[in-house]
């Protein structure tokens, strides 16, 4: 089930930058044509608003011709970009703005239809789509891996995460790794909820799925910008939310020096802190947390509510075109294939346990899989055991592959594998002529 910050029908915006040289014409929108989209009128000069719309699905768009505004790379969240793409974006004088009426009740599907007009107007231009409303740029590359499958958008796509430390003297490690001083969200305040911050991350600390899962708990209305006492992982320890304006309001000078308190750090936003301790003497002080300030335990395991497992594995199954050729060449380039399944627990039906398998081949409705987890309330399944297994059981999957983790939610891996397909199968080839032969 939606949480009521998704289940409503948000307008959403993006927009494409043109490449330095690439101009907007009607070929820009031939490709949105050809795919059933009705494109009413045309650009001439800066300002200029064409209509785009998809009678068969009830979705319409505002599509115009602008500028990039100014400093527009600032603050751009570009996993996927290079030093030399942004470079290039640097002289851009042209871009498309994209205004989408939410039809769904869906902003997970809604936005994945922006991304649907973003794609076909990036690739005439050469340029680079741009969701606005957490300010995160997506590649072609990106955007033909997402646009690949049906599966609505991931909670974790909302939001991008800006990770600061200052240059000048830089908090390293033992190995000399640089921890993050101030680690922050945007996109959730957007959606109707509020935006966090973590402060003094440790450079060993897993923070991605904690960040997730603070997300998704905020977005579902378990956490609000006061909360006190939350705890998202186990083992763990539990946290405070504090505004930002009562944060800087009573931390120690020290402490707020991580943060800025600006225009866009400021409203909708708190901070992560410890549990707030009475003093003898004036008011508690609110201290930055310290679950991130040091290595996350091998064992720590993040909660989800039943709805956003539900949300995450519904994600799961419909990117399955994503996974199904990674598993066929998996033993070919040395790949791990994994696959999450959920299990009715003996000591109660309703319930789930969830394990990791070793995934060996994907038929139409099946997985045949090997559990290399030892469940704990499961009594019919046994590490080690090879069998098949429905699909409408898969909650999760990973793609292990020299280049990271690839994921439903992370699909960068993925399209590094595509770029350096054939280094990959010499590598794993190379490797098999050295293993010993009996």
């Amino acid at each position: 089930m939606l949480p009521q910050t998704l289940n409503t029908n948000q307008r959403c915006y993006g927009t494409v930058v043109c490449q330095p040289g690439s101009s907007v014409s009607p070929e820009s929108f031939a490709q949105l044509s050809k795919r059933g989209w009705q494109v009413g009128g045309t650009f001439e000069q800066s300002g200029d608003v064409i209509s785009v719309k998809s009678g068969s699905r009830n979705i319409s768009a505002a599509v115009k011709l602008t500028e990039p505004t100014p400093h527009f790379l600032t603050g751009l969240h570009a996993p996927g970009l290079t030093g030399e793409d942004i470079r290039r974006l640097e002289g851009a004088t042209s871009a498309v703005a994209v205004a989408l009426d939410g039809q769904s009740n869906n902003v997970l599907r809604d936005r994945k239809t922006l991304l649907e007009i973003l794609r076909d107007v990036a690739a005439s231009v050469s340029g680079v789509a741009i969701d606005d409303a957490c300010h995160r740029a997506w590649t072609m590359d990106e955007l033909d891996e997402e646009l690949a499958h049906d599966a609505e958008l991931d909670i974790e796509q909302l939001y991008v995460v800006h990770g600061v430390y200052d240059d000048n003297a830089p908090r390293r490690n033992a190995d000399g790794r640089v921890g993050v001083d101030w680690a922050h969200t945007h996109g959730l305040a957007e959606l109707g909820a509020f935006d966090f911050d973590i402060l003094r991350m440790h450079p060993d600390c897993q923070s991605g799925e904690a960040f997730r899962a603070i997300a998704t708990m905020i977005l579902y209305g378990e956490i609000a910008p006061d909360s006190k006492g939350v705890t998202f992982a186990h083992p763990g320890r539990p946290v405070d939310f504090v505004p930002a304006v009562d944060f800087h309001a009573g931390a120690k000078p020290a402490d707020a020096a991580f943060r800025h308190l600006d225009e866009f750090h400021t409203e909708n936003r708190s901070v992560v802190c410890e549990p707030v301790r009475k003093r003898l003497f004036g008011k508690p002080r609110p201290t930055p947390s310290k679950y991130f300030e040091s290595a996350t335990p091998d064992n720590s395991v993040v909660r989800y509510s039943k709805d956003a497992t539900g949300l995450a594995a519904k994600r799961a199954q419909d990117s399955l075109p994503s996974l199904r050729p990674w598993v066929e060449l998996s033993e070919e380039l040395g790949l791990g294939c994994l696959v999450k399944l959920g299990y009715e627990t003996d000591s109660d039906p309703s319930a789930r346990e969830y394990l990791w398998f070793i995934a060996e081949k994907v038929t139409g409705s099946h997985i045949v899989a090997t559990l290399i987890n030892r469940p704990y309330d499961v009594g019919h399944l046994a590490e080690g055991q090879r069998g098949e297994h429905d699909l409408e059981r898969l909650a999760d999957w990973t793609v292990i592959t020299p280049f990271g983790h690839g994921s439903p939610r992370s699909p960068g891996p993925l399209i590094l594998c595509k770029r350096h397909i054939d280094e990959l199968r010499s590598a794993a080839s190379e490797a098999a002529a050295d293993q010993p032969h009996n």
